[in-house]
């Protein structure tokens, strides 16, 4: 027997009596089928039998078994000794998912389970990591390659934080795709320089504390610095930056000539395939930003660039067109667009993107929705849905109305 767990997809409505766990747990013939197991996979047993049934899944347990995913929905007492009979009789688990409902209680226990494994290669759990005991273990596992989980690090201290990720140290030497939670740009520059690690996937959400100012936007910055000579350079492939709880700086955005200069340092990244900024600067992009952009990521997959605010963006239809032209691999974007249209013969004949369905575009003020969706089906001829969430009173019937064109259109 090398896996244990039901045949259909998992779900709550799939559930394995405590009887099955009897049987197998002490039915000698069966018993000695036992330490083949390898895979033990989402068990969710009946509520009124899990006390009786927790012995028997005990039985289960063996130092073969090194895949585990289980739903945490059990008693507090059933779920602390089972996840402890885990970490003592399977030390050699490589892969742990974790999901359910997160109870600091909850989270203690799986804390303590992390810890007591030496072995893991891949841990996915249902909430941020916070402890720095979990990040210190987890970083000093050799064979730590994946994390599914985010790491929250707003509230560890300077220069503990920078021992935890310190690769020169040896910490997460083959962790290749990160996510981190962070209190300040500061805190996500300190972290990028150094994790001197070719990177495939930076993911951060800046998450300022309610009682600061938000920092300003020459803030951004200080991550953008850390990518310099950063080994990550020629390996990132996606970038995911967002900043919440921010409050709206609107004159300071509307400066956007310094958000652009700051946007700009990311060009250095030179095989980007994937970029989202949820970032209230991104209005301050312009044109010859995006002109700029398309040139240094010709591999460019998606960029969606996302703003909260109300003011009016700077690019515009036209601009679009180096994307067009210079990134013939992009299939998804949403960016802030000012909505008027261009004279089609800007666009050379033959260039088009023939990848692009569908469009979401940022809400804007629109002119001449006719020749508005006529720029658009030119540069996308297969677009077949466009959304534009976050309408206005004086946008919302133009749209409408390029909505209504582009679902004609396709039929």
């Amino acid at each position: 027997m090398r896996c244990l767990g039901p045949l259909i997809r998992p779900s709550r409505d799939c559930r394995i009596h405590q009887g099955v766990f009897m049987a197998l747990g002490v039915y000698r013939p069966v018993h000695n089928l036992l330490p083949n197991i390898r895979t033990f996979t989402q068990l969710i047993l009946d509520d009124t039998h899990v006390y009786e049934s927790v012995p028997y899944l005990q039985g289960l347990l063996g130092p073969t078994l090194t895949e585990v995913t289980m739903s945490l929905d059990f008693q507090p007492d059933t779920l602390r000794d089972f996840l402890s009979a885990l970490g003592r009789l399977c030390p050699t688990i490589s892969s742990l998912t974790l999901f359910g409902d997160v109870t600091p209680t909850t989270v203690n226990n799986v804390d303590n389970l992390v810890c007591n494994l030496h072995h893991l290669r891949r841990v996915d759990l249902p909430s941020p990591i916070e402890s720095p005991v979990v990040i210190r273990h987890l970083g000093s596992l050799q064979s730590f390659q994946e994390c599914g989980t985010r790491f929250n690090v707003a509230a560890i201290p300077r220069p503990h934080l920078r021992q935890l990720f310190n690769t020169e140290a040896g910490c997460f030497p083959q962790l290749d795709d990160i996510e981190l939670q962070v209190s300040s740009w500061d805190q996500a520059g300190d972290i990028l320089s150094v994790l001197q690690r070719p990177l495939a996937v930076l993911d951060i959400i800046v998450a300022h504390e309610a009682h600061r100012r938000q920092a300003p936007i020459s803030s951004f910055g200080k991550l953008a610095d850390a990518f310099i000579d950063h080994r990550c350079l020629t390996t990132l492939t996606g970038l995911y930056v967002a900043e919440e709880h921010s409050a709206k700086r609107a004159a300071e955005v509307a400066g956007g000539a310094s958000a652009a200069v700051f946007l700009r340092e990311l060009f250095v990244l030179r095989n980007l395939r994937d970029l989202y900024l949820r970032l209230d600067c991104v209005t301050g992009v312009d044109d010859s930003w995006i002109a700029e952009a398309a040139v240094a990521w010709p591999r460019l997959q998606a960029i969606r660039l996302d703003a909260e605010t109300t003011l009016e963006p700077k690019v515009t239809l036209a601009g679009i067109i180096p994307l067009v032209k210079n990134c013939p691999d992009l299939d998804c974007f949403l960016l802030p667009i000012s909505a008027k249209p261009f004279d089609i013969g800007l666009l050379d004949p033959g260039i088009r993107n023939t990848k692009i369905t569908e469009l979401s575009l940022a809400p804007s003020l629109i002119s001449e929705p006719s020749r508005v969706f006529r720029c658009l089906i030119v540069m996308f001829p297969r677009l077949r849905l466009l959304e534009c969430p976050g309408f206005d009173d004086t946008s919302e019937e133009g749209w409408q109305r390029v909505q209504t064109l582009v679902s004609e259109s396709a039929g």
